[in-house]
């Protein structure tokens, strides 16, 4: 596996031409090297592996522009740091080529990186809709046996169970570890039943329910992430991970006060019946800051503040967030971390995070 991958892989780094220096970044951390420089030992590999399965605060973050690397090494999931746990692909998780194939993976097997697949789900059939049936509306409720006049809601569950089916073909015959569903119902600017309509949410869930997440016994990971705090109740149980998009905070207070508010939307029904216990909730909440500014994200973020007035880069603070009670949170992270492959050196701010959050043995945390 590590020949095919190096082997595929070779030309494109020739063609790009970037230094062995540029990719040999790691600090004094165990895990905290990219994956395009020399190949390490197996016992490395062994102890990464092991460390992605233990129980930790994980690292996560939407991946954009993936490619093969033919112009730039940069854009491979293997130049992302070796502790990275989960990966959220933002776009170009299709038509994979060999070498991309070959890049997926290298980063599952060798480093023990879950990789997912994010879509948006505001109507039926997106993100798996042949484009012959994609049209438009017409076209595409045809396709999927959906009825918008539907009298009863139920009337539509075998197309959602369709969509549910092909979605899980999709992530199955790539290779993916997962789904991530990016759930805003009120502010994604584009209308749809699927999640502006509780009903359709909570058959969506449950549908997708039976091929991810931990009601499935597939083994794949099934998160929600966005407007978090509104999905239907009963939902709760289909996911592994909530995935709190918590931007531009610049307080550690707010970030706890979004963590209460978000527990008492999910962990409690509309009876205020407790459905999930505080505990369990904090281990599947991530919390995530944005990083699509490209200045921002080479700063690490914005400004931010802890009490008594320590001072970080905001993705290094939202890494150390202690949510208090002895709760362990499920981790943080950041969208289109990507970014700061550009970095000097590369994924400079995400690899501190990554340490202030699980430090290794000798590592200073930021005060």
């Amino acid at each position: 596996m590590k020949h095919t991958f190096y082997s595929l892989l070779a030309a494109s780094m020739l063609l790009s031409m970037t230094a062995c220096n540029d990719w040999e970044t790691a600090e004094a951390e165990s895990f905290d090297n990219s994956m395009t420089e020399i190949v390490k030992s197996e016992e490395y590999y062994a102890n990464l592996r092991a460390y992605k399965k233990s129980d930790h605060s994980l690292a996560f973050g939407w991946y954009s522009e993936w490619e093969d690397g033919s112009a730039n090494t940069s854009n491979t999931l293997c130049a992302v740091p070796d502790s990275m746990d989960m990966i959220s692909l933002w776009n170009n998780s299709r038509n994979l080529s060999p070498i991309k194939k070959a890049d997926l993976e290298y980063v599952q097997k060798v480093k023990g990186t879950r990789v997912l697949v994010c879509t948006f789900c505001q109507y039926i059939g997106k993100g798996v809709t042949p484009p012959e049936a994609d049209n438009d509306d017409a076209s595409r409720y045809a396709y999927w046996g959906w009825n918008p006049n539907a009298s009863n809601e139920e009337e539509n569950r075998p197309a959602m169970q369709r969509y549910a089916k092909a979605f899980a073909d999709t992530i199955n015959f790539y290779g993916y570890d997962g789904l991530d569903i990016d759930f805003e119902p009120y502010v994604d600017g584009v209308a749809g039943p699927l999640d502006e309509n509780p009903v359709y949410a909570k058959m969506l869930f449950e549908e997708f329910g039976k091929f991810f997440g931990p009601q499935s016994g597939s083994g794949l990971v099934f998160c929600v992430d966005g407007e978090i705090e509104w999905i239907p109740d009963g939902t709760e149980v289909y996911f592994d991970y909530f995935i709190q998009q918590a931007y531009g905070a610049r307080f550690s207070s707010y970030l706890k006060n979004r963590f209460e508010g978000s527990y008492q939307s999910i962990g409690y029904n509309a009876e205020g019946k407790c459905v999930m216990s505080k505990e369990e909730f904090a281990r599947k909440y991530i919390i995530t800051e944005n990083l699509e500014s490209a200045i921002d994200c080479l700063n690490g973020g914005y400004q931010w503040e802890n009490f008594p007035k320590e001072v970080k880069p905001s993705l290094v603070g939202y890494a150390d967030l202690d949510l208090g009670e002895g709760l362990k949170k499920g981790g943080f992270g950041a969208y289109r971390f990507s970014n700061e492959r550009s970095n000097t050196p590369k994924y400079k701010w995400m690899r501190k995070a990554i340490q202030e959050q699980n430090p290794s043995p000798g590592y200073q945390t930021i005060d």
